[in-house]
C-alpha cells in the first residue's frame, strides 16, 4: 500500500512539472504571436482620395487604426465646406485668364493658414505614403 502511495505522489509531481512546462510553452507562444502581429500588420484602414483612388493602410493595432480614423475625421470636419474641389480642363484660354487675374490685385487670393489638425494629418499621411510599403492602390484601373 505504501508503494502505491509513493507511486501516486511521483505521478502527481510529474503532472505538476508537465503543467508548468505547458504553461511556460503557452507564454512563449503568446509572446511570439504578439511579435508576429507587430511585424505583420493586418488591420486595414481604407482611405479614398479626392480623385477617386482608394488606398489600404495596414495597421498593427486597433488603437492605431482608431487614432488614424479620428485624425482623418477631424481633418475632414476642419476643412472649409464652401471650398469646392473640382477638376477643370486646362486650355490656353484659361491659362491666359489666370495671368490676367494675377495682374489685378482684386483677384489675388491670400493663402489661408491651415489649422493644426489638418497640418498634422497631412504630414502624417504624406510621410506614411512616402515611407510605408504597405500602401497600395485599390483601383483596378490604376494598377
Amino acid at each position: 500500500m505504501r508503494e502505491r502511495l509513493i507511486c501516486i505522489d511521483k505521478l502527481k509531481s510529474k503532472i505538476k512539472n508537465v503543467r508548468a512546462e505547458l504553461e511556460e510553452e503557452r507564454r512563449n507562444g503568446d509572446k511570439e504571436q504578439a511579435e508576429l502581429v507587430l511585424q505583420a500588420p493586418r488591420l486595414p484602414l481604407f482611405l479614398t482620395s479626392t480623385d477617386g483612388r482608394t488606398y489600404c493602410l495596414l495597421m498593427t493595432s486597433e488603437r492605431e487604426r482608431m487614432e488614424w480614423k479620428k485624425r482623418i475625421t477631424q481633418a475632414k470636419l476642419a476643412r472649409d465646406p464652401n471650398k469646392v474641389l473640382e477638376k477643370r480642363p486646362s486650355s490656353k484660354r484659361l491659362s491666359s485668364l489666370r495671368t490676367i487675374a494675377n495682374q489685378l490685385p482684386s483677384f489675388r487670393q491670400t493663402p489661408r493658414s491651415k489649422d493644426q489638425v489638418t497640418r498634422y494629418t497631412t504630414s502624417e499621411v504624406t510621410s506614411l505614403i512616402n515611407h510605408c510599403k504597405t500602401v497600395s492602390s485599390m483601383d483596378p484601373y490604376f494598377a
